[in-house]
């Protein structure tokens, strides 16, 4: 389990950028929940501790399910409603080489929102965002640059531009 305390989008992709707002916002995974807590995903994993579903409840009921996909070095989150049907929400892909998260996907219909990371040195991550929605005013929302420092996890932003900038 892992209280979602009012965040989007945490808890469904594995990179720096997501590692690094779990341990601002103090979110890690246990075994139980508060009996109070209403907003929170459910992991659940098969034997080997491996992911193959994700509940997301919001307000005490499962609103949407994800569920696990292995093809070759990707793991794909695919989101259903909690009956089994559609469920409008982002498809998360996480691309691993080894155990190393180098890129990460957010797709949902005509909008990509993508992030990879470029191992510079064994303390230095490369970081590069890019919020992208084909056929829009403004095709790229949102692109970020910067660098991922290890031990502690920390982030240094070098280049920022969003859409807001060019209206």
């Amino acid at each position: 389990y892992m209280p979602t305390k009012k965040t989007s989008f945490v808890g469904f992709k594995q990179g720096y950028s997501e590692q690094l707002i779990k341990s601002q916002k103090g979110m890690n995974e246990s075994n139980k929940l508060r009996s109070t807590t209403k907003d929170y995903l459910k992991f659940i994993k098969n034997k080997d501790g491996e992911l193959i579903q994700i509940d997301n409840y919001i307000k005490g009921r499962v609103a949407c399910v994800f569920q696990a996909h292995w093809i070759e070095n990707a793991r794909y989150l695919f989101p259903y409603s909690s009956e089994g049907g559609f469920y409008p929400t982002y498809t998360y892909v996480t691309r691993y080489e080894g155990n190393r998260v180098v890129e990460e996907y957010m797709v949902e219909g005509n909008q990509i929102v993508y992030e990879s990371y470029s191992k510079k040195s064994e303390t230095q991550i490369d970081y590069k965002f890019i919020n992208y929605v084909s056929g829009g005013k403004y095709p790229v929302l949102e692109v970020r640059k910067g660098n991922f420092y290890l031990n502690p996890l920390s982030y240094v932003e070098s280049y920022s531009d969003n859409w807001l900038n060019h209206r």
